[in-house]
């Protein structure tokens, strides 16, 4: 008898130990509180209870620090008197030793390992979205200890439930996790300026995984405005996005083929201005065979032009003229003009005179003209950034023609001698755009007529400024702004491409011996705009 009572007053002392030590073992501390309430109704109904064996139990309750020392007296086999109980009631003994995951190609395979007798142990697998606040089943009651985890990117407690076959035993593990969709993440992000001269920003992103089936969204958060902007929704990894002046957060989102959010990036970027010049420069030399008036109106009609243009928001920051100046007022013009020019700026340089073919461009009072070198020279001292080159001058193609075109003269046989000069001139209406003193990167050029040709206008206006104005939406005939002519898509921009064919088949059409050439060809540089 008197080993019995030793034994219950050990359990009863491991009982009071547990439940001081976690306040989430509930099972436990209902069984210590039962327990005690059947021992003292025992005590109280038998009289042959020692009384220095109660008085004995009483102390060991009270002195917590000398329980370890009374436990260790216990049977070597009564350790764990709580899970010992458990076991005898149930027969099963369960642990959770741990949790554990492995990365699939779009989910996660989680799974525990566990310690039991028990056979047909249970689990039973959920997540806690910490951003919704809510619970949500993964796998429900069933026998495997892994489980498949499909679910959106985002911040969850994952946690698995395990019990033995007849209920008696039940365990459970919690951990904190950041959920992304296995191996189909975000493995890099772009963004960056496409050089069209609006301030397109082309937008990518890329993956760990194959792209097949997978889908983009791109976010804009405006930092100033504190507004979100959504570019492209569920698309391809590619877009462009068209970036006014400020700091902006963006915010990448992949998703699986099934449509799940598998991952995430934000950057921050900042979008600098572009500033925009222009400088229109004329000359109607008293010395040419025919001055006329044309080229003062030239110049007043793509001022007027020019005053019109609108580029998100920003117009030109300077619209600046010269008429019949020498070449060093002309020289002082353009430094003055773009002195303040940087790298992100874009400079408009319109120039209206006569031209020679010998590739001089007559822009100066005395008449003394520039070569496209001279030209070249003059431009890369005092302007950085992209320029921006019209000129309507004969011969003008010689800025950004290749010079090697010569040797295609050259090899014209004898029998070729008697062909017409037109069919002469219109074999060379492709010539080569790629090798001229201005056919560099830096440049933006259009040019009334190729290498060989000369142009033409009427009275009040070139031929080529008519339709470069009328392209950019000004009618000079009435002085009233239109709408953009070579605005083809009607974004309210009109590309280096856009004009060259607006313009070319129209100058052609009323010149059969004028074909503008332009450099770089099929361009989507933004060189006028109203948006």
């Amino acid at each position: 008898m008197k080993n019995f009572w030793k034994k219950w007053i050990a359990v009863i002392i491991s009982m009071t130990m547990l439940a001081g030590q976690s306040s989430f073992v509930f099972a436990e501390d209902t069984t210590v509180s039962s327990t005690q309430v059947e021992l003292e109704q025992t005590e109280t109904d038998k009289d042959s209870v020692d009384d220095t064996v109660a008085e004995e139990t009483q102390k060991q309750i009270e002195m917590p620090a000398e329980q370890a020392k009374i436990v260790e007296t216990v049977d070597e086999q009564e350790e764990n008197p709580v899970e010992n109980l458990e076991q005898e009631s149930s027969g099963y003994y369960l642990t959770l030793d741990g949790l554990t995951w492995i990365y699939q190609s779009d989910y996660i395979d989680v799974g525990t390992a566990y310690s039991t007798n028990d056979p047909y142990v249970q689990f039973k697998w959920e997540m806690y979205n910490v951003n919704t606040g809510q619970w949500f089943t993964i796998a429900d009651w069933n026998y495997g200890n892994w489980a498949s985890w499909k679910t959106d990117c985002g911040d969850y407690w994952l946690h698995c439930t395990a019990r033995t076959s007849d209920g008696a035993i039940e365990r459970s593990s919690t951990i904190a996790f950041h959920y992304v969709a296995g191996n189909t993440q975000i493995s890099g992000t772009y963004a960056g300026d496409i050089g069209n001269g609006d301030q397109s920003i082309l937008l990518g992103c890329d993956s760990t995984e194959s792209t097949v089936g997978l889908t983009y969204t791109f976010r804009i958060y405006d930092v100033n405005l504190e507004q979100w902007s959504t570019v492209s929704n569920r698309g391809s990894q590619w877009v462009t996005w068209y970036a006014k002046t400020g700091t902006y957060w963006i915010h990448y989102e992949l998703y699986t083929r099934d449509g799940r959010l598998a991952d995430t990036r934000t950057i921050a970027i900042s979008c600098s201005p572009i500033v925009r010049r222009a400088l229109l420069i004329g000359n109607q030399s008293a010395t040419a065979q025919n001055p006329g008036t044309r080229f003062f109106k030239d110049v007043d009609n793509m001022y007027n032009t020019l005053a019109w243009a609108n580029f998100g928001g920003m117009q030109y920051s300077s619209i600046d003229y010269i008429r019949n100046g020498t070449k060093s007022q002309i020289a002082q013009k353009v430094k003055t003009a773009f002195q303040e020019t940087s790298d992100n700026d874009v400079s408009y340089i319109y120039i209206t005179c006569h031209g020679g073919s010998d590739g001089r461009i007559y822009m100066d009072s005395e008449n003394i003209g520039y070569t496209p070198k001279e030209l070249r020279n003059l431009f890369d001292e005092y302007i950085k950034g992209t320029v921006v080159i019209m000129v309507t001058s004969c011969y003008s193609g010689n800025l950004i023609q290749s010079n090697d075109i010569e040797l295609g003269v050259q090899d014209i046989s004898d029998d070729d001698i008697n062909v017409s000069m037109g069919a002469f001139v219109n074999a060379f209406q492709d010539i080569s755009v790629n090798s001229g003193e201005l056919a560099t990167p830096k440049y933006k050029v259009v040019c009334a007529a190729n290498k060989y040709e000369q142009s033409y206008g009427y009275p009040m206006i070139n031929i080529s400024t008519q339709y470069w104005t009328r392209a950019f939406g000004w009618d000079y005939s009435r002085s009233v702004a239109i709408n953009m002519e070579a605005d083809a898509n009607n974004d309210g921009k009109v590309t280096l491409d856009e004009l060259h064919k607006y313009a070319y088949p129209r100058i052609l059409t009323e010149v059969k011996g004028s074909h503008e050439v332009v450099y770089p060809e099929n361009s989507n540089f933004v060189i006028y705009g109203r948006y």
